[in-house]
């Protein structure tokens, strides 16, 4: 059995469908949290869209009792659920140390009373902060938000938990887009705002830099780890390429074929100005390379998404 905490969220439905192709018995931790951020209502959907078979408990990450439940059983667990938000975590930072610190301690704790073989936790790329590009995995980390903050507490503590109790995996994603992605993120923002022809918002100038990963790509990175249980390891999931802000919204306009306008704001607490992951340890390692560039996987996004 294997538990996908998070598992009706952007990266861990679609996690779901390719492990039950796979031939994977799945379950699925969810509390179906409705932010602003994240709808419950988008959560649902996923759920009422997953294949026959997959086991679904509605509980916390933070609730001992919840977890322990959904541990029962489990080989390996993937450790997806958090609450996301660069932004919003610079104007109400408590919730995140909550939830993606407090939740990941009782998921290891759960994990070490049943026995898990295996845990697999997605950390973010903002652990990086401010850092040269494109960046390897032994840079250090300089978090510029609480939510990248809360993110190298909990990788911590997976690395202390594969010390003395099992394999543990950290996979740090860059900027991950595709379909299902939450609203407030740079793809559906724009491909939102040239629908209604409304200009593209941006914050700053634009020359700020994101590596762009489709979300197939983070699954498949995922579903590689499970063949490859290690006692500790840190691995980069992103395109290896990076765009600036201006630059994304010409090639989401020329997915959709409009010509995009843009309307700048003051830029956003807690923004790296440039991201690019270094894949050569995971290539290296697990023989994985992003097969999505950008312009292929907005098409793919706009094609799912109509």
């Amino acid at each position: 059995m294997i538990l996908i905490t998070g598992g009706a969220g952007f990266i861990g439905s679609h996690l779901v469908h390719r492990l039950v192709n796979d031939g994977h018995r799945v379950r699925i931790l969810d509390l179906l949290w409705d932010t602003p951020e994240d709808p419950s209502s988008r959560q649902i959907a996923n759920l009422a869209h997953f294949p026959v078979g997959v086991e679904f408990i509605r509980g916390d990450v933070r609730d001992p009792l919840a977890v322990r439940q959904a541990m029962t059983g489990v080989t390996t667990a993937f450790h997806l659920a958090a609450l996301a938000g660069v932004h919003a975590s610079t104007i109400n930072p408590a919730p995140y140390y909550d939830v993606n610190v407090v939740g990941t301690e009782r998921v290891l704790e759960a994990a070490t009373f049943a026995k898990v073989h295996q845990v697999i936790f997605a950390s973010s790329s903002s652990v990086y902060g401010n850092a040269p590009t494109p960046t390897p995995e032994s840079t250090p980390t300089k978090p510029e938000s609480p939510y990248a903050h809360s993110k190298i507490l909990a990788e911590q503590r997976v690395r202390d938990w594969a010390t003395s109790h099992g394999n543990a995996t950290i996979i740090r994603p860059f900027t991950v887009y595709g379909p299902g992605q939450r609203p407030n993120m740079a793809v559906s923002r724009f491909m939102n705002a040239l629908r209604n022809g409304q200009p593209i918002p941006i914050f700053g100038d634009g020359t700020i830099t994101r590596d762009n990963t489709h979300v197939h790509d983070v699954v498949d990175a995922l579903r590689i780890l499970l063949k490859h249980p290690a006692p500790f390891s840190t691995f980069n999931v992103g395109s290896g390429t990076s765009v600036s802000l201006l630059e994304l919204g010409e090639e989401v306009g020329r997915a959709l074929g409009l010509k995009p306008m843009f309307e700048f704001h003051p830029p956003q607490p807690g923004d790296a100005q440039h991201t690019q992951a270094d894949l050569a340890h995971i290539q290296r390692e697990l023989h994985w390379k992003p097969k999505y560039s950008l312009r292929e996987g907005l098409r793919h996004t706009l094609k799912a998404s109509q």
